[in-house]
């Protein structure tokens, strides 16, 4: 009798053993598939991300640039004019005016970034990736729309009514 039950307390605490064994492993597999689905979120976002941010780039930075820079030149070239008192035809001068009211408004897309905020920032692992990303579109984005606003405004406010009060456009 003290033999059998030996034997059944040692089956018993190999059973035991196994089935912490098995519900270990099953832990493991689990949080190896949460790590992966994971991964496999956070790949999305940032590439989501990385092709906004292009698209941002290619679309309202470069040909905002371009516009301010031309813009910048026609003042340069009004002033030029006006200080050197140089003739120019009437053509070629109302051409600068008009350049020179000519506003980009930007329209930066937002939409990866929203997901992102809605889905966590911490789903990005790489810690200072998360803080360029969030600092992009957290203070840059703003920034250059307050700025580019408040140009705009002052533009509308400002500038043409003064031209148009002085200059046929």
């Amino acid at each position: 009798m003290e033999n059998k039950t030996g034997r059944y307390f040692k089956y018993a605490i190999g059973e035991i053993l196994l089935v912490v064994i098995g519900i270990i492993i099953a832990l493991q597999l689990n949080n190896w598939n949460e790590s992966r689905n994971q991964s496999s979120k956070e790949i999305i976002s940032l590439k989501a991300l990385r092709s906004q941010l292009q698209n941002d780039l290619n679309t309202e930075f470069i040909p905002g640039k371009d516009n301010y820079l031309r813009k910048n030149k026609s003042l340069s070239q009004i002033i030029e004019v006006y200080s050197k008192k140089d003739t120019v035809s009437k053509d070629s001068l109302l051409n600068y005016f008009r350049r020179s009211i000519n506003e980009w408004n930007f329209a930066l897309n937002l939409a990866a970034f929203e997901n992102l905020k809605s889905t966590g920032f911490n789903l990005i692992t790489n810690d200072s990736l998360r803080l360029k990303i969030t600092s992009i579109y957290s203070n840059q984005y703003p920034e250059i729309m307050l700025r580019n606003n408040r140009l705009i405004q002052f533009t509308e406010r400002e500038v043409r009514p003064t031209l148009n009060d002085n200059v046929d456009l």
